[in-house]
């Protein structure tokens, strides 16, 4: 195999020169082109997967959760006046905050969810919760036809104004005591009352709870920041069913960011006007300026490393 991988390299020009001195192999000139074009080409794909793809710039292993908490608190967004909600608790805008923090680094590292929930508006208004609001992320120039942080950091900003409308920003809101819901699938639960049947449109969902179950309860440490100014009465802690229904419920409860993570993952499937959630469906669901402003100052903290 050297000496056929050498005589590609002298290629035509050379062949009969080199087969004078192969210790008498004979050979025809043209098959040994042919598999000279075939080594070419196996070489040509081994170089290729030892070349590395484009990464994003990965961020230091920690975040300045300080550094995040002082933005928000110098925000606009503790401020905002919800419709029919007031203002958020602060726990929740720290929070959001700081799971924007996380899931951006996230993306940074190339996490399947995050490249998920990064992904531009598929045109799928029924299911996309991107695609149906793009006429109002229009209207405030927030486009999101590309793959990439902007997008990722437009769907928090929906994700935010959902939390508000859901939970009134409460990370252990119980389900809907005005609805039937009572069973282990449709038991709704945490900041965006995402009950465990969303699993049936998004798998993903599954998987997330899975890797949660492995993990100690609230992984991240989040709880304490998303409790300020929040109180959890005992039918907020309260679980229907039993199974990893149950557990989903929990597990949105006591680890917020699963609540995060799966309703981020659920958007981009369940979403739409047909979708998961009816805040959604019915676009009530408040978009805000000062929520992207201050989640794009969260990117600047995570990728300068600011580590006190």
């Amino acid at each position: 195999m050297r000496w056929m991988v050498a005589l590609c390299a002298l290629r035509s020009s050379n062949v009969a020169m080199f087969l004078s001195i192969a210790n008498g192999d004979a050979m025809d000139k043209n098959l040994i082109l042919q598999q000279c074009d075939i080594i070419e080409q196996a070489v040509g794909v081994i170089r290729a997967q030892c070349v590395a793809p484009p990464r994003p710039p990965r961020p230091s292993p920690a975040i300045d959760r300080d550094a995040v908490i002082a933005a928000v608190v110098d925000s606009g967004v503790p401020d905002i006046d919800w419709r029919d909600r007031g203002e958020a608790p602060m726990g929740y805008c720290k929070g959001m905050g700081i799971a924007y923090a996380l899931v951006f680094r996230e993306w940074l590292q190339g996490n399947a969810f995050a490249l998920k929930m990064a992904k531009a508006q598929t045109g799928d208004d029924s299911a996309d919760a991107l695609s149906w609001y793009n006429s109002n992320f229009v209207n405030l120039r927030m486009p999101n036809n590309e793959d990439g942080r902007n997008t990722l950091r437009h769907l928090f900003v929906l994700m935010y104004g959902l939390g508000m409308r859901e939970s009134s920003g409460k990370f252990c809101e119980g389900r809907d005591q005005s609805a039937d819901n009572v069973t282990a699938d449709t038991a709704e639960a945490g900041l965006f009352q995402t009950s465990y049947d969303a699993r049936y449109g998004c798998a993903d969902i599954t998987t997330l709870l899975q890797l949660y179950k492995s993990m100690p309860d609230d992984p991240q440490k989040v709880g304490p920041i998303f409790h300020e100014d929040v109180s959890c009465s005992s039918t907020d802690l309260q679980n229907y069913g039993s199974g990893d229904g149950a557990k989903f419920q929990y597990y949105q409860k006591m680890s917020p960011m699963l609540a995060v993570e799966a309703c981020g993952v659920g958007m981009r499937m369940i979403g739409g006007d047909d979708g998961h959630w009816g805040p959604l469906r019915r676009k009530e669901a408040e978009l805000k300026t000062e929520v992207d402003d201050l989640f794009a100052e969260v990117e600047r903290i995570v990728e300068n490393g600011e580590q006190a």
